[in-house]
């Protein structure tokens, strides 16, 4: 599937979402809208949700990784993201899509260079109407660009496994 059909599909879904919403289907006394989390199962990517409608927030985060190969050099990550939810209340079917921005520190020399990765993601989510254990499970799509002079994208597939508290 082209990237133009992949784009198609996606406003596709988010207009059948839209639609769903503004009908009444998810007319619920949600207290709480706010959400922090770590993603467990890809290392501690700190984030923040907000959900603007209960079908409907944006997410942002950050993290400092570091590598050492062949020379050490550091990363500062910076996940946006909007997530949607076009099934279920408490218990409901998210789907993540976004962009991860990397901002790397080359030890020896501070060479900086900002590239991104998008992100897509669907699965489970528990979020309590009134606040608490705040869970997401599914797969993750990482869309890498990568840094040759090809700037070619690489695909990279993750678990998804999230955890934090809703307030």
């Amino acid at each position: 599937m082209g990237p133009f059909k992949k784009l198609s599909l996606f406003i596709m879904m988010f207009f059948l979402i839209y639609s769903k919403a503004e009908a009444g289907f998810y007319n619920l006394n949600r207290k709480s809208n706010n959400s922090v989390y770590i993603k467990v199962s890809q290392g501690t990517f700190y984030s923040y949700q907000r959900l603007v409608r209960d079908w409907f927030g944006f997410n942002v985060g950050f993290d400092w990784l570091g590598f050492h190969d062949s020379k050490a050099y550091h990363s500062f990550i910076m996940p946006a993201y909007l997530s949607f939810y076009p099934v279920g209340a408490e218990h409901r079917i998210y789907v993540d899509f976004g962009v991860n921005f990397f901002l790397n520190f080359d030890v020896d020399v501070i060479n900086k260079s900002i590239f991104q990765s998008g992100i897509f993601g669907l699965g489970y989510n528990y979020h309590p109407n009134d606040g608490g254990l705040f869970i997401k499970v599914g797969p993750e799509l990482n869309f890498i660009k990568l840094d040759n002079p090809d700037k070619k994208w690489q695909l990279d597939i993750k678990p998804n496994l999230t955890l934090g508290y809703a307030f």
